[in-house]
């Protein structure tokens, strides 16, 4: 148990808070909690070592996840002896601000009209790191929080309330995040897709309603 504060001291509520074990030992269970009012109670521990790794429930957070104690990564974090029927007090966490991506969307070419509703994940290329996601607004903006320190791939797609005709694209090169700071202009440009179209008839060539249509592609075409 424990309490998670921020940076000025004030209690975090809905930090998910999970002890792994330290080494394998067979099958386990994880079972996350949340921290309420700062505070958090991991119980139903089997005897063994253990790491803690907090991080916020809900995406697009400000803070940063983090491993206890003040650890990036799990490979650094400090190790919890657990003892059948006592408990472990103390392991307090203090949860640093992120770092953020920040961009826009646009279709077609970096002057094209702006995207709303598009879906954008920051998906770390380092071991143990949470991505981060975020929907671009009503002007094409973005803004990806609460990011570890490391490399992101930053990958745009329909799907965030725009189901537009516009194919996926992948950021160039991976973006270099320092938490607590702003990494600015990383714009995506979705290029327009293709439309295949037909009607579906019976033998008798009366349109047919609720036929679902698939359309599946290879090196060789469709």
């Amino acid at each position: 148990s424990g309490t998670v504060t921020n940076a000025a001291g004030q209690k975090l509520s809905g930090i998910c808070v999970v002890a792994i074990p330290a080494a394998p030992r067979g099958p386990f269970f994880i079972q996350a909690v949340a921290s309420r009012n700062g505070v958090f109670h991991v119980r139903s521990l089997a005897a063994g070592g253990y790491q803690v790794f907090f991080f916020p429930c809900q995406p697009n957070s400000p803070y940063a996840p983090v491993w206890w104690k003040n650890s990036a990564t799990q490979q650094h974090a400090r190790v919890i002896q657990v003892r059948v029927g006592r408990q472990v007090s103390g392991i307090d966490q203090v949860l640093q601000l992120g770092g953020k991506i920040t961009g826009v969307v646009t279709a077609g070419s970096p002057s094209g009209p702006t995207l709303a509703g598009i879906c954008v994940l920051a998906e770390p290329t380092f071991a143990g790191g949470l991505p981060g996601q975020a929907a671009t607004a009503a002007n094409g903006t973005y803004v990806v929080r609460g990011l570890a320190s490391g490399r992101y791939q930053v990958q745009f797609s329909p799907g965030c309330g725009n189901n537009g005709n516009y194919l996926p694209e992948t950021y160039p090169g991976t973006v270099a995040v320092t938490a607590g700071q702003t990494h600015a202009g990383i714009n995506g440009v979705l290029p327009l897709g293709a439309r295949i179209s037909g009607v579906v008839t019976d033998t008798r060539g009366h349109p047919i309603g609720g036929i679902c249509v698939s359309v599946s592609g290879g090196p060789g075409g469709v």
